[in-house]
């Protein structure tokens, strides 16, 4: 049997987490997040490692992905490569 890919979700809005993980039950394994802070706290280095997409809310309160820094934090502080 082979092993379901795993999707981490990182959203503020409860609707769309719901709605990723209704989305893609039954062929991969979710893990969701609500907040960047969440996912930070969180997320765990294997979690990181066998990620096979990483899907991030851009607009948040605070700002965008971007600016907040969970982009950078992803890629370069938790060394993910993989899709995002």
């Amino acid at each position: 049997m082979n092993k379901k890919p795993l999707i981490l979700a990182i959203d503020d809005d409860a609707f769309y987490l719901n709605e990723i993980k209704m989305e893609v039950e039954g062929h991969a394994t979710c893990k969701l997040f609500q907040v960047p802070n969440d996912f930070e706290e969180k997320v765990t280095e294997a979690d990181v490692k066998n990620a096979d997409l990483i899907i991030v809310d851009y607009d948040y309160g605070a700002g965008t992905a971007v600016k907040s820094g969970v982009a950078d934090f992803i890629r370069k502080g938790l060394g993910y490569n993989g899709k995002l």
